[in-house]
């Protein structure tokens, strides 16, 4: 990895990465269609160069030195193998193609191409301005659908109100990242602490109940893990949010969000009973299919085509769980391959945020407890949605990874920084932090 980072080209490598970064959590491609209704393909134009510099500037070798990495191209590999066995193989190539071309190379681009902690934090605020320029969006192009919920009329991967949710749901915890860096000017940092606000705001409006319990399973977690300041102006800032947001949410959102503690609603029952059948006929598909599924894609074809010949008629949806979905779409291990990635990256951030905390590192402890605060609420996110073949989780791996690796190699630096000169022999119960470092 030190000879990738002293590569002169590497630098330029990083910045089409973040780059690559902000095109996709930004959306801006659809977004410019609407504006111009010109397909300008920004993603081809700016994809390729990252690629490359995967290629040229020793990024798949970073990459293969993380086992979570390596643990995600297997999950890869396991999705590629279940292809010949789908119930539709043409459909299926079509979607493992797109899932290969499009999401898998942002774990080689994140992980292979983020090697140092200036180039961490650049990622990070990149993706929070996305994350702006999506509100941004969603106050100018967003249309109520029935029961007055929210929706995105710019846009396609964003246009369903679940998947706006659990978007601004991620890069709020960017924009916390944000609004904790105390080296960056206050204009920006009110700015951020702004579209936090703004964002929940949208989030409540989308009506969505996954992203509704994903907020309050972040702010636990913020509760539990945030040091004790944090926690009191989380506490206040919450309070303020529960006496004014709902002033602003019409009846039938309210009503909706209602559903979750016992109050009666038709449409959210109907839609309840509905993921609950596409749920549990997940279940049934991956027990049936253990080894490699259904095939990538096909869990709605073969849930309408086994209802039918059953003389039920067929939900014809997806399963409304990434996790089902990948297990019952590619089989068991795939889906073990895949948590397995999940799950070990996240505990390397988790290890560096408890180191920075030992050290009294507050920008790396408050860079990583601002990126889990985003990652975990997420998770629970998709846990209500079929996108386990987008773009989110291939990055968020990757990300996990180079924050790891970068946020350790910086406790390192600071650590040497603050040495006493006469110190020459750690002792055996006080290691200094080079010697606790450990491998993402």
């Amino acid at each position: 990895m030190e000879a990738a980072t002293r590569s002169p080209m590497q630098p330029l490598a990083a910045s089409m990465a973040i780059l690559l970064l902000f095109v996709h959590f930004s959306n801006i491609t659809e977004l410019a269609y609407t504006l111009t209704h010109v397909n300008m393909r920004i993603m081809y134009l700016v994809a390729p160069f990252a690629y490359i510099a995967v290629l040229f500037t020793g990024g798949i070798q970073n990459t293969l030195s993380s086992k979570w990495a390596v643990s995600f191209l297997l999950f890869t590999v396991f999705v590629g193998l279940s292809v010949p066995f789908s119930t539709w193989i043409g459909d299926s190539i079509k979607v493992f193609k797109d899932f290969s071309i499009v999401s898998v190379p942002l774990v080689l681009v994140t992980t292979g191409l983020l090697l140092r902690w200036d180039q961490i934090k650049k990622a990070f605020s990149m993706i929070a301005l996305a994350g702006m320029l999506v509100i941004l969006n969603t106050a100018f192009f967003g249309q109520d659908i029935s029961g007055d919920r929210l929706s995105l009329s710019s846009s396609g991967m964003l246009g369903n109100s679940n998947d706006i949710a659990s978007h601004l749901v991620l890069t709020i915890g960017f924009l916390l990242f944000v609004v904790l860096d105390t080296k960056r000017a206050f204009i920006f940092r009110l700015a951020a602490t702004g579209a936090i606000g703004y964002s929940l705001l949208t989030i409540l409006k989308t009506g969505s109940r996954g992203a509704f319990l994903a907020l309050l399973v972040g702010a636990a977690f913020a509760l539990w893990k945030a040091p004790m300041r944090m926690r009191a102006a989380l506490l206040i800032s919450g309070m303020v949010a529960a006496l004014t947001l709902p002033i602003l949410l019409p009846d039938g959102v309210k009503a909706r969000l209602g559903a979750l503690f016992g109050e009666e609603h038709q449409e959210a029952a109907e839609s309840e009973a509905s993921r609950s059948y596409l749920f549990w006929k997940s279940v049934e598909f991956s027990l049936h299919y253990p080894i490699f599924g259904v095939g990538p894609g096909q869990f709605v074809n073969m849930e309408g085509q086994t209802s039918v010949a059953s003389g039920v008629r067929g939900n014809w949806h997806e399963s409304h769980c990434a996790w089902t979905q990948i297990s019952s779409e590619c089989g068991i291990p795939a889906l073990t391959a895949l948590l397995i990635a999940i799950a070990g990256s996240l505990w390397g951030v988790k290890r560096t945020y408890d180191l920075a905390l030992s050290a009294e590192n507050k920008e790396v402890a408050n860079t990583c407890l601002a990126f889990m605060a985003g990652v975990i609420p997420f998770l629970v996110t998709i846990t209500f949605l079929s996108n386990g073949y987008r773009f989110y989780l291939p990055t968020l791996i990757g990300l996990s990874i180079a924050l790891a690796r970068t946020g350790q190699v910086e406790l390192d630096r600071t650590s040497e920084s603050h040495e006493p000169q006469e110190v020459l022999i750690a002792g055996p119960t006080n290691p200094p932090a080079r010697f606790r470092r450990t491998t993402a």
